[in-house]
């Protein structure tokens, strides 16, 4: 099950910190940090996840910046494309390939037609897809 903890934005929170999320019954190793030598020495792999502030970042390497633009990487979201134009604009960073899971759902006959008309949001493709019941921030 999914729980959300809820956290002033504008406080960073101290890093890196290591936090253990359930996610429908597997547990995801999640790393949350502003330290660019955390994302140097950090691997993805099965279940790890790591959230880079870049509000709060000490630098951006060259390493960090290759990854961002790798094509063999898919940033996946909803509405991801105006965040990645937002992290051009704010920071200079170009981000490669981009899945967007809101435009995904439109085009499939299967959804589409479930939101009469209307765009979906995060939570309501949390909740069709996978069943997740989130909380709004």
């Amino acid at each position: 099950m999914y729980r959300q903890v809820r956290r002033n934005p504008h406080i960073p929170i101290p890093t890196p910190t290591l936090t253990l999320v359930n996610f429908f019954d597997k547990i995801i190793e999640t790393t949350v940090t502003n330290k660019v030598t955390v994302v140097e020495e950090w691997l993805c792999i099965d279940n790890k996840c790591l959230i880079l502030q870049l509000q709060y970042r000490d630098s951006f390497s060259n390493s960090l910046r290759s990854f961002l633009n790798d094509n063999a990487v898919t940033f996946v979201g909803v509405d991801v494309g105006a965040d990645v134009s937002n992290v051009r604009k704010d920071y200079g960073l170009i981000c490669g390939k981009t899945a967007d899971v809101k435009k995904m759902a439109m085009k499939s006959s299967t959804w589409s037609s479930t939101f009469e008309g209307r765009q979906p949001g995060l939570k309501d493709l949390s909740f069709l897809m996978l069943g997740l019941s989130l909380d709004k921030p």
